[in-house]
């Protein structure tokens, strides 16, 4: 038996001209320009549908509404969204208190 396919499409920026944008700013002016919409997300924030919510130093808070195809087969969030939003969180938090010139990347959650 044949189940119906649903397709789903989106567009996402050049990471190379996110990280262009980024030179010179601050951990924080950088998160807080993305808040502002005047540098876009990465390219996996807008597969997954993340979207940043509030920027402070040393804290930022990402946002995602669960839709269909973020679920696995027992139709519940798949761990490995969950795991990419804590992931994202992390890192922002900690990438928002580096001076400009400076990135990190988490190694574990």
């Amino acid at each position: 038996m044949s189940l119906p396919l649903r397709h789903r499409t989106f567009s996402w920026h050049d990471p190379a001209e996110i990280r262009a944008r980024a030179q010179g700013k601050s951990g924080l002016e950088f998160l807080r320009a993305m808040l502002a919409g005047e540098i876009p997300p990465p390219p996996v924030a807008e597969l997954v549908g993340v979207h940043l919510e509030l920027v402070e130093p040393g804290r930022v808070v990402f946002v995602l509404a669960p839709a269909e195809f973020h679920l696995n087969p027992n139709s519940v969030l798949h761990g490995g969204i969950a795991a990419l939003v804590c992931d994202t969180a992390c890192g922002c938090a900690v990438i928002s208190e580096l001076p400009p010139g400076e990135t990190c990347a988490t190694l574990e959650i």
